[in-house]
């Protein structure tokens, strides 16, 4: 891993750029982007501002190549801010993680909301698959149940057709789906939606389950509820083409 010295970095790092530990920026880079500084350069025409600000911030980076070794650095004065990120950058290079015990590494710890997280992956990733078929995705749009409008619905991802009508409904679940079928709750609460759009058909998103679809027909020709469940643990190419296969049939519904 090579770094570019030059003077405007040595201006803005306060200090001599050669001086700086062999490896020093390419740890870092793993932390701000993740897995993707390790496959290829940052996409120049990305034109987000939180992608142009890191490609300003890296724009020294060399990329460390795929089973290339993580070069080492050496604690000093002159990078000791950057000492526990660099430690948990090996950390993460290393595929460890921190355990309660003594030790040698410092982390922050911090919760995801699993629930909301798989909701936001599953929603976008619809999103993207269902791009360029004449259909407009809205996220938590809101709708009502009852004529009074008391009653209040959000689903996760409804489907507009061209004319602007519901065409399809989704709701992401962050739960296995049981043998017997996914949880009374969740087809109760899908019937109320699919009513209230009035759509022939709903789809719920399991994180895990027991086939990869089912479905349910409801009683007295009632709407066709579809059950998805996703294999989190696949790659994932693999993973993004079960969503496309649910976006398929949402637009066949």
């Amino acid at each position: 891993m090579g770094h570019r010295h030059g003077h405007r970095r040595a201006a803005r790092s306060g200090g001599d750029p050669a001086r700086k530990p062999a490896g020093l920026a390419g740890l870092l880079s793993l932390l701000v982007l993740g897995p993707a500084a390790m496959q290829g350069p940052l996409p120049s025409n990305n034109t987000t501002h939180v992608h142009v600000f890191q490609q300003t911030r890296l724009a020294d980076v060399t990329v460390l190549g795929r089973g290339r070794p993580v070069p080492g650095w050496r604690p000093s004065r002159l990078n000791a801010r950057y000492h526990q990120a660099l430690h948990l950058a090996r950390a993460v290079l290393d595929d460890a993680s921190p355990e309660h015990g003594p030790g040698g590494l410092r982390t922050q710890g911090f919760l995801l909301d699993m629930n909301r997280l798989f909701e936001d992956f599953v929603t976008a990733a619809l999103r993207d698959a269902l791009h360029g078929t004449y259909h407009t995705v809205r996220f938590q749009d809101g709708h009502h149940l009852d004529e009074a409008a008391a009653i209040r619905l959000r689903p996760d991802l409804v489907l507009y057709g061209p004319d602007g009508s519901p065409c399809a409904v989704a709701d992401a679940k962050y739960k296995t789906e049981k043998r017997n079928g996914c949880p009374e709750t969740d087809l109760y609460q899908m019937l109320a939606y699919c009513t209230a759009l009035g759509l022939g058909a709903g789809h719920l998103v399991y994180a895990k389950g027991e086939a990869p679809h089912a479905a349910h027909r409801v009683r007295h020709a009632g709407p066709v509820i579809h059950q998805h469940a996703l294999d989190l643990e696949q790659e994932p190419a693999a993973l993004l083409a079960d969503v496309e296969e649910v976006a398929q049939r949402m637009t066949v519904d």
